[in-house]
Order: structure tokens, then sequence, then C-alpha cells
């Protein structure tokens, strides 16, 4: 791909593709993220180094920074580099029975060295079924946890996200979740993996339900 070095920094972005005076192509990648997070950042930067075409000289060609002004290009970087660290292949074999499990999951990212919301970003990717990994915290109210965060949405699903209701399986099976994305509400499956210190869910068999009535 014509890169003279990778490096490791502590820079604030999770990666730059940095091109210098004399035309060489040096990447940096932000040194405390773990491996399978430097791995895909690095293919998300190869993805724009080929995009580049040679149009930049002795500049930074990118960085997470400036990747806000160009979001249709960070969806199609983002795309390409999870194809490359996951191919269709390996998603249809692993989702050739459904519902896909948490354990199922963890196994493709681990496979394929990449994060859990990677993986099933490129599952709805490839299958379009609609899977979503977010980190919950119970703390306040043990009925409904908070989102503390959540993987690349699926398509329709945008805005912020919060959990409405939350209702525990009993004798065994999958808890049920409503989740809201903005004004659209959907109802989820959802599976937990809890060490003690974060409790990991992915949200599956999502069906949308409703529109909030007066929301602005």
């Amino acid at each position: 791909m014509g890169v003279s070095a990778i490096s490791y920094s502590e820079i604030p972005e999770e990666g730059r593709l940095i091109r210098d005076a004399v035309g060489r192509v040096f990447i940096e990648l932000r040194s405390d993220r773990p491996t399978h997070r430097r791995r895909f950042t690095l293919a998300h930067e190869l993805v724009h180094l080929h995009l580049d075409h040679g149009k930049h000289r002795s500049a930074v060609i990118h960085s997470r920074v400036s990747a806000q002004r160009h979001v249709e290009e960070e969806r199609l970087c983002d795309s390409v580099a999870a194809a490359l660290l996951i191919p269709a292949e390996v998603v249809e074999d692993l989702t050739s029975e459904l519902p896909i499990a948490l354990e199922g999951l963890k196994r493709l990212a681990s496979g394929q060295g990449c994060s859990l919301s990677a993986a099933a970003a490129r599952i709805t990717e490839v299958t379009g079924v609609k899977l979503l990994v977010a980190k919950l915290n119970f703390g306040g109210d043990r009925n409904v946890p908070t989102i503390e965060w959540a993987s690349r949405r699926p398509k329709g699903m945008r805005g912020s996200i919060r959990c409405v209701t939350y209702r525990r399986a009993r004798g065994g099976g999958y808890d049920c979740i409503r989740l809201e994305f903005g004004q659209v509400q959907f109802d989820a499956k959802c599976e937990l993996d809890s060490n003690g210190a974060e409790t990991i869910a992915l949200f599956s068999m999502m069906k949308r339900v409703r529109t909030r009535v007066g929301a602005s």
C-alpha cells in the first residue's frame, strides 16, 4: 500500500495518516488502545490512503479529529475496514443458525482479531440482521439500566439512545428491552455478559414498535 512506517504514539485521535514533503506515507496509531482497536484503525487508515490517490502533499491526510467533516467517507472506510478484517464467508458460517448469541459474536471477534462492536456491525452489514452491542450500567435503577456506550447503529436507528423498559427473563431465555433512538422505539432481546467490572449486552431480534407521541 506504499506505507513507509507504522508507529504508536500518544495522540488524541485513534489514528493519523501523514504524507511528508517527499511523498512518503506514515501511519500513527494511538498507543493506549487495545490490539483489536489498533488493527481496525490501521485498516481504516489504509482505506483512506487508497481513496487519497496522492492528492495531499506534505500534510496530515486524515485524522479522527478532522473526520467529522466527511461523515460519508468515514462510514465507507469503516465498512471496508470491517470487510478486510471479517470476510463475508466467515460471517455467513457463523450466522447459518439464528438467533445470533453473544458467545458466537465473541468467537467471531476473537477469531478475526476485532472488537465486539466491529463484529456486530459486520454481521448487520452482511446479513441484514440488526445487532447492537452496548455497555450497560444498572447502578441507578436496577429495573432500567443506562447505556454508557453503544456500537455503530444499524440503519434506521439514529439519534441518542436510551433504555425505556427492561424485563428480566424467567426460567431462562433472553431478557427483553425497549430501546429509544431519538423518537423511534424498538423492542429487542437482550443477552448480558458481566465480569464484575462492566456489563456488556448484545441486543438482537430488534423490532420497531412505535414513534413517540408529542416529541419535539
